[in-house]
C-alpha cells in the first residue's frame, strides 16, 4: 500500500532552496495516519484498535472483515467491549449527553495547530537505487535513526511541512490530512439495537428437556455469568458499534491512508422524527430510574453542539432560554405544525404555536413534566458543516414496531390487565388486522383504540384528512426533518443519505425495480401455517418481557404466513411513500437495501429455538454455551427474532413496561448490519477512486 505523495510545489521548493534548504529529488516521503477513525480516539492505544478493526484491501468488503476479525483469540467482539468491561470512558459522555471533548477537538477545534493525529513517516527512493545499507536520518522533531525505519509522530489536521535529512539532504514534503466529519442520527435500526456491545454472557449449565422457559425472568441470577450485564456505547439509546452507519464511517476512514474520519453518532432507539430528532425524546424504558425520563437535548441540537467551533447562537427574544431558536418559515417550507398534532403512547404532541418554543408540544403523562427538557432549535455561526449526514428515520413514526407486536403476539388474548403489558398500543388498518369475524375480540380491541388514538398505523402513514386534504404524513414529517437538518447543519440536500429500511419477510429475490412498490408476485413469504403454539417458536422469549410466565407460557408467539403478508403489504406501501419523499427532497436514498434481508430471513440459520427446547441429539439442539452473537456465518438470518434477543441483552429489571429484553427483535443482527453497510457504501462511495 503506497502511503503518500511527493511535494510537487515548485514555487514553495524555489524558496526553500533559496533560504539554504536544498530539494532531493530522488527521495519522497510516505505517510499514512495511524489511527483515522475518531471514536478511537478515546481509547488507549487507538492507533493499535484501529490497524486492527480497519478494512483491508484483502478483505474485499465486510464479509472477509468479519472473518478476518473473528478467527482472531476470542472471536469478534465490539473494539469498546474491554473499556466498557473496565468502567472506562468512551467518546460518549451519558452524563452530558454529547460527545466527548476528546473526540469533539477534532471538529471544534480542525485548524488550531494544536489538534493533530497520529501519524508514520518512511522515506523511500524513487526509481531502482536503494537507501544506503546503514544510513542515517535525521527527522524533524525526531533523533537520529536508521532510514528505512518509520518514524511515528502526531502532525497538525490543518496540514504542516515534514522535514527529513539524510546524506546532508534535506527532504521535505507537505501533509495535509483529509478531514471527513460524518454524522449520525436516527433510530433503532441504526442505533445498534439489538446488538450490545458487551452481550450477556451465561454459565455453561445444562436445562431439563421440558417446555418450561421461566428460567429466563424467574432464575436468571443463577444462568447469568457475574459482572456487569449487556452494555452499550449508550445504554440509553442502545447505541452501538454493531450499526451500519458506524461500518460505513470505519470503511471510509479504512480506504484511505490520508483520511481521519470523525464519526457522531447519535442514532436512538425509539426515535421518531419528532420525538427525538429535531425534540427531545421521551424515554419510557430507561433502567434503572423510578419512571419515565426524557433525553435532554433533541438529536439535531445534540449535533449542533458537537459541531459548533464557537458559542451557540443567542435567542434575544427569549432570556430564559436563549439557546433555543422556533423553527423557521423557511424551515417549515409552508407546512404547519399543527398538522401533525396527535397522541401515542401516552405522549402528547400538541403544539400550542406555529413555532418552538412558543409552539412548544405539551407531551406529558403523570408526572413526567417535571423531568421535561426545553424544546426548540440551537443554532451556530461557527459550525463546523458534515461532509455526510447519515439518516434512519420513519419506521417508528408509522408505529411499525407495534404492528410487529400485533402480528407475533396471539390475537385471541384476554382483554384484561394483561393487554398493557404486550399489547400494540397502535393497531393496523381494518384491511390489515386479523378477521372480525374470526376473532371479533381482536377486531373490537383495535377499534376501541382507533377511536381513543384518532388514528391507526394507516393514518399515520398517510396523514389526516383536514380541509379535504391530506395532512401530516409521513411525506411531510420526513420533509420536514429533512428541511431541519439542512437548515441548521447547513448541508445540501444530497449530503443527507439514508438507506432504505429492509425487510426480513421474503423469500424470492424480486424484479421489481428496488425504489418501486414491489409485485404480487415478488411478495413470497414465510410463515407458520397457523396460529397454534410452538414450544420451538423463535418468538417464545417475548415470555421473559410480560414477567407473567406461568400464565402466558402457552401464548401462540408465532408468524403465521398470512401476517407476513399483512405486514410486508403495509411496510412496502411505507417504504415506497419514504423512497418518493425523499428522491423528491434531492437527498441520497439508497434503494437497493430493500432487497439486503432476502435469502437471510428470520427463520433461517441456527440456534432458533430456545437453548434446551430441542432434545439432546436431535437436530436442532444446542446449549447456551454455543451462543456467540456476533461469530461470523456464512448465511443465516439478518435479524433478531425474540430469543436472540432475550438471550443477548436480557434485562435486569422486573418492571415489564420498562424491561427491554425483547427490544432487539425484528432489528438486525451484526450480519444484517454488515449487509446494509455493504449496500449502503457500494450505492453511495463504490464508485470513488481509492486512494491506496
Amino acid at each position: 500500500m503506497a502511503f503518500g505523495m511527493r511535494l510537487v510545489f515548485s514555487g514553495i521548493v524555489a524558496a526553500l532552496v533559496a533560504s539554504g534548504a536544498t530539494a532531493a529529488p530522488d527521495y519522497r516521503i510516505d505517510w499514512e495516519i495511524t489511527n483515522r477513525f475518531g471514536p478511537f480516539e478515546a481509547l488507549n492505544l487507538p492507533s493499535a484498535v484501529f490497524q486492527e478493526y480497519r478494512l483491508r484491501d484483502e478483505d474485499g468488503g465486510f464479509d472477509g472483515w468479519h472473518a478476518r476479525l473473528d478467527r482472531r483469540p476470542g472471536g469478534m467482539k465490539s473494539p469498546y467491549a474491554d473499556a466498557i468491561r473496565s468502567g472506562a470512558t468512551l467518546h460518549w459522555d451519558p452524563i452530558r449527553q454529547l460527545h466527548s471533548p476528546r473526540v469533539t477537538r477534532f471538529v471544534k477545534h480542525e485548524k488550531d495547530p494544536q489538534t493533530t493525529v497520529s501519524a508514520r513517516f518512511r522515506l523511500t527512493v524513487e526509481g531502482e537505487d536503494p537507501l544506503a545499507e546503514g544510513a542515517m536520518c535525521m527527522w524533524e522533531g525526531g533523533a537520529p535513526q536508521p532510514c528505512d525505519a518509520p518514524f511515528d509522530t502526531r502532525v497538525p489536521l490543518r496540514g504542516s511541512f515534514v522535514s527529513v535529512e539524510v546524506g546532508g539532504e534535506t527532504v521535505l514534503a507537505w501533509i495535509k490530512p483529509e478531514h471527513m466529519v460524518i454524522v449520525g442520527v436516527g433510530d433503532s435500526y441504526s442505533s445498534g439495537e439489538g446488538n450490545p456491545d458487551l452481550p450477556a454472557e451465561w454459565k455453561p449449565l445444562r436445562f431439563p428437556n421440558s417446555n418450561d422457559i421461566g428460567w429466563l425472568a424467574e432464575r436468571r441470577s443463577q444462568f447469568l455469568e457475574p459482572g456487569p450485564d449487556r452494555r452499550w456505547i449508550d445504554n440509553t439509546c442502545h447505541r452501538s458499534f454493531f450499526s451500519y452507519q458506524g461500518l460505513t464511517a470505519l470503511r471510509l476512514a479504512s480506504e484511505d491512508p490520508h483520511r481521519f474520519v470523525s464519526f457522531l453518532h447519535y442514532s436512538c432507539s425509539g426515535a421518531e422524527i419528532f420525538d427525538g430528532l429535531i425534540f427531545p425524546q421521551r424515554r419510557v424504558i430507561e433502567e434503572g430510574s423510578d419512571g419515565p425520563v426524557w433525553l435532554r437535548y433533541a438529536q439535531v441540537n445534540a449535533v449542533v453542539q458537537d459541531l459548533c467551533a464557537g458559542g451557540l447562537s443567542q435567542n434575544p427574544r427569549h432570556r430564559a432560554h436563549p439557546d433555543y431558536f422556533p423553527v423557521t418559515d423557511k424551515e417549515l417550507g409552508g407546512l404547519s405544525i399543527r398538522d401533525f398534532e396527535r397522541t401515542y403512547r401516552g405522549t402528547e404532541l400538541a403544539p400550542g404555536g406555529r413555532s418552538e418554543p412558543w409552539m412548544r408540544p405539551a407531551r406529558e403523562a403523570g408526572g413526567i413534566s417535571r423531568s421535561y427538557p426545553h424544546d426548540g432549535l440551537m443554532d451556530c455561526d461557527e459550525l463546523r458543516v458534515p461532509d455526510h449526514v447519515f439518516l434512519s428515520i420513519g419506521g417508528n413514526d408509522v408505529a411499525f414496531g407495534e404492528m410487529v407486536r400485533y402480528y407475533i403476539l396471539p390475537v385471541d388474548y384476554e382483554d384484561s390487565w394483561l393487554k398493557s403489558i404486550a399489547a400494540p398500543a397502535v393497531c393496523p388498518p381494518p384491511v390489515y388486522q386479523a378477521d372480525k369475524r374470526l376473532h371479533p375480540a381482536a377486531y373490537a380491541r383495535c377499534a376501541r383504540l382507533r377511536g381513543a388514538n384518532g388514528y391507526d398505523a394507516m393514518d399515520l402513514l398517510t396523514g389526516s384528512e383536514r380541509n379535504g386534504q391530506l395532512v401530516g404524513g409521513i411525506d411531510q414529517r420526513f420533509s420536514l426533518a429533512v428541511s431541519i437538518l439542512k437548515h441548521r447543519l447547513k448541508v445540501p440536500a444530497e449530503a443527507i443519505s439514508m438507506a432504505q429500511y429492509p425487510d426480513p419477510l421474503r423469500t424470492v429475490p424480486p424484479v421489481t425495480p428496488p425504489c418501486a412498490r414491489l409485485r404480487y408476485t415478488d411478495q413470497v413469504v414465510y410463515g407458520a401455517q397457523s396460529d397454534t403454539y410452538d414450544d420451538l417458536s423463535a418468538w417464545n422469549g417475548i415470555d421473559e418481557a410480560t414477567r407473567v410466565i406461568s400464565w402466558t407460557k402457552q401464548w401462540e408467539y408465532v408468524v403465521t404466513e398470512e401476517e407476513a403478508w399483512k405486514a410486508l403489504d403495509f411496510f412496502d406501501t411505507f417504504r415506497v411513500r419514504l423512497a418518493d419523499t425523499a428522491q423528491d427532497l434531492g437527498i441520497s436514498f439508497v434503494c437497493e437495501t430493500r432487497d439486503a434481508f432476502v435469502g437471510h430471513g428470520w427463520w433461517t440459520g441456527e440456534h432458533l429455538a430456545l437453548p434446551h427446547l430441542v432434545p439432546q441429539g436431535r437436530p436442532g439442539h444446542w446449549n447456551i454455551e454455543d451462543l456467540d452473537p456476533y461469530g461470523y456465518r456464512v448465511a443465516g438470518r439478518a435479524i433478531r427474532t425474540a430469543n436472540d434477543s432475550v438471550l443477548i441483552q436480557p434485562s435486569l429489571v422486573r418492571v415489564a413496561t420498562r424491561n427491554t429484553s425483547v427490544s432487539g427483535t425484528f432489528h438486525p443482527n451484526f450480519f444484517g448490519h454488515r449487509l446494509v453497510a455493504e449496500g449502503f457504501y457500494q450505492s453511495l462511495f463504490g464508485g470513488e477512486a481509492r486512494k491506496d
